[in-house]
């Protein structure tokens, strides 16, 4: 985009040098048809010229101005995607440690029942103990 943007740029400046040496050659003409050195025909011929230069011209800045606003219209939707990639990168860091936090809840709470189950197994071991010594005794 910015390659056609430069592109048509230069032909902006070539049109506008080509204008600038029409209208040097215009008023070589009116020189001379003043003159009488040439007709008004040859005249009406470089007038036609200088007309097609300047629409080359406008058809240049014409181009010249979409371009502009295209580049700028592609620039604000870059800087749109690049916001929104911004925007879901923190999203994903944000979900990325509420994840470690449900995970490290999760080997807590195993930690705790794997305790909680060698406490009951250590209370049915010493209640097992207790019941065959009374079962000893009588």
């Amino acid at each position: 985009m910015e390659a056609k943007l430069v592109e048509d740029g230069q032909a902006e400046r070539t049109a506008q040098q080509q204008m600038e040496e029409i209208d040097r050659k215009a008023e070589e003409v009116a020189d001379r048809v003043a003159r009488g050195e040439i007709s008004e025909e040859e005249a009406a011929s470089i007038e036609e010229q200088l007309l097609r230069a300047q629409a080359r011209r406008l058809v240049a800045q014409e181009s010249t101005r979409q371009d502009a606003e295209e580049l700028a219209r592609v620039e604000a939707a870059a800087q749109e995607v690049a916001q929104r990639a911004e925007e879901a990168s923190r999203e994903q860091e944000r979900l990325r440690q509420e994840l470690a936090a449900v995970q490290e809840q999760v080997r807590e709470a195993e930690v705790q029942r794997e305790e909680e189950a060698k406490k009951r197994e250590e209370a049915d071991a010493r209640f097992n103990q207790l019941v065959q010594r009374i079962q000893a005794k009588v």
